[in-house]
């Protein structure tokens, strides 16, 4: 559920500039934003997904649409209007790697109640949390005295033991409504609590607008993603050795309450905490000419949907960890498009070619 964009992509020649004009070459049209992006690789990895956004009734929106489709995501929540045009943006980008983004949000405020709910009437396995602050006519974004957020206690601290292997962990229990301590009232946290009304498991992508929401008070959050910067804003434990990852995960937990915690390490590696336990999950060695300076971007969307997949398909964090790495990379190798996200063919194959073990670490 989130935000998508029609995306023009053009490359560009600064260093050429004539008065006002920059040359441009070689341009395309992409889908853009987190939540259509990570839509996308769930359904071309081979789950089931069903993503929940506002398009206009435009030559965009009808080709984004489509294009979904194509990609094999399910479009019954995508709802069309004529009050706006679909979103759009436009990237920059030169040779030295600077890139830029301008973008419209178009139809992309109008989201609704009503969409929330009926995008729940199919009755998800998984939700993943709004990767977008969702504008809405149905909300007022100005602060309010009554609000309150009920922060669960917890007995985790950092001088708590650490076990040697993972472990499950107790489920949770479904939260009742929560609400923002800072008065900000938006649709990405009304369909957090629809989830939790309907104890559907929700997943977190640390590393967008979700860290703005009141996640300590949320409940049936399977697994929270996050990158090893984010965690060492939020915990104040720089994570250059496993032992202070350990301490920071057991920090994290005292504040946000998951049933699994997953931490990108750079472009070397993913740690897993499941509340009890750690595992470390290097890099397949197999796949080390990838894994090079921001071959392996921090908090990768493409890492969170293959993530969700695999996890719904084995309901082994450890397996869906590497699964999810070596999407992230691959695609990566291909410029990080979207079009280029592998299938689920594909990365069997690679991990079948390679001789990659994903059964045991």
């Amino acid at each position: 559920m989130g935000e998508s964009y029609m995306n023009l992509e053009i490359m560009t020649y600064p260093v050429d500039k004539k008065d006002n004009v920059v040359p441009g070459g070689k341009y395309s049209f992409h889908p853009y934003g987190k939540s259509c992006a990570a839509a996308i690789t769930v359904a071309k990895t081979g789950g089931v997904c069903v993503l929940c956004t506002k398009l206009a009734d435009d030559m965009n929106g009808n080709r984004l649409k489509k294009y979904y489709e194509a990609c094999g995501v399910g479009t019954g929540a995508i709802t069309l209007t004529n009050e706006a045009q679909t979103g759009f943006s436009v990237t920059t980008y030169d040779g030295t790697g600077i890139c830029e983004h301008v973008v419209s949000k178009g139809a992309n405020v109008l989201m609704t109640k009503k969409d929330v709910d009926e995008a729940f009437g199919t009755f998800p396995d998984f939700f993943l949390v709004p990767q977008e602050d969702l504008l809405s006519p149905d909300f007022s974004f100005e602060s309010t005295s009554d609000v309150k957020a009920s922060v669960k206690p917890s007995s985790t601290d950092e001088t708590s033991a650490i076990p040697s292997s993972i472990s499950d962990a107790e489920e949770q229990t479904a939260a009742s409504n929560v609400t923002d301590p800072r008065g900000r009232n938006n649709l990405a946290l009304y369909a957090c609590n629809k989830a939790m009304e309907k104890k559907v498991d929700m997943i977190v992508d640390y590393d967008s607008a979700a860290a703005s929401l009141p996640l300590s008070s949320f409940s049936g959050i399977k697994a929270l993603i996050i990158s090893d910067d984010a965690l060492y804003r939020v915990t104040g434990f720089y994570p250059n050795s496993d032992d202070r990852i350990k301490r920071s995960l057991v920090s994290l937990s005292s504040k946000i309450h998951a049933k699994y915690y997953v931490v990108h390490l750079a472009n070397k590696a993913v740690f897993v905490y499941d509340g009890n336990a750690f595992e470390r999950i290097d890099a397949p060695k197999e796949l080390e000419e990838l894994v090079k300076t921001d071959s392996f971007p921090k908090m990768k969307e493409t890492f969170v949907g293959a993530f969700i997949t695999e996890y719904m398909a084995t309901k082994n964090v450890v397996r869906a960890s590497i699964y999810a790495m070596i999407t992230s990379l691959l695609t990566k190798s291909n410029d990080g498009v979207l079009e280029h996200v592998p299938t689920k063919a594909e990365v069997d194959e690679i991990i079948k070619e390679k001789g990659i073990n994903t059964l045991k670490w």
